[in-house]
């Protein structure tokens, strides 16, 4: 069964993880390189985004001009294995999902280069949103950038790309309460 999800409540929460990252204080290379133990920094996590974000944004954008045009609209559908890797990537899935290798985080360190990056990211990610809206969003299909075996439409895609950065953006934030947090 495919679940229906609206373009506009994706591109919600994108202008809200826009509007989150660009409200957030300057930090100090301590704070965006402070790595709890056995966790990431927020570096890490911002760069985690755009290593996982960055091949799929760029795939959509070279294949948007060979997907068919629709008629306007807001609703997209996705597959069942589409739904399954959105919930197991977004922000009320609670296990560690293992990270595919070539999306890990770089080493840093990291500065606020990495905010303003992601921001590029999800303004790409929005222009796709809105695009979609005249693109055939479900029978259009292509490969997972983890895998060539594992086959997404575009709707699943998209999804996935949003809940995916909104679970990360909810963890850099939280990282900054937590004790042991260098001061500003």
């Amino acid at each position: 069964m495919k679940k229906a999800q609206s373009l506009q409540e994706l591109q919600s929460i994108v202008e809200s993880m826009e509007a989150e990252l660009s409200a957030w204080p300057q930090m100090s290379a301590a704070q965006w390189n402070w790595e709890p133990k056995g966790e990431w920094s927020i570096g890490q996590i911002l760069d985690h985004i755009l290593a996982s974000g960055d091949p799929i944004v760029e795939k959509i954008g070279i294949l948007a001009p060979q997907i068919p045009p629709a008629p306007e609209h807001d609703e997209i559908r996705q597959t069942w294995l589409g739904q399954k890797v959105a919930e197991q990537s977004g922000p009320n899935y609670t296990m560690r999902v293992p990270v595919p290798k070539g999306m890990e985080p770089g080493g840093g360190p990291f500065d606020d280069a990495v905010r303003a990056r992601l921001l590029d990211q999800l303004a790409a990610i929005r222009g796709l949103l809105g695009q979609a809206r005249m693109m055939e969003t479900e029978r259009f299909k292509f490969s997972s950038t983890v895998s060539p075996l594992v086959r997404y439409n575009l709707a699943d895609a998209l999804t996935i790309l949003v809940v995916h950065a909104q679970r990360h953006v909810i963890q850099a934030r939280n990282r900054m309460s937590e004790p042991g947090f260098p001061p500003a």
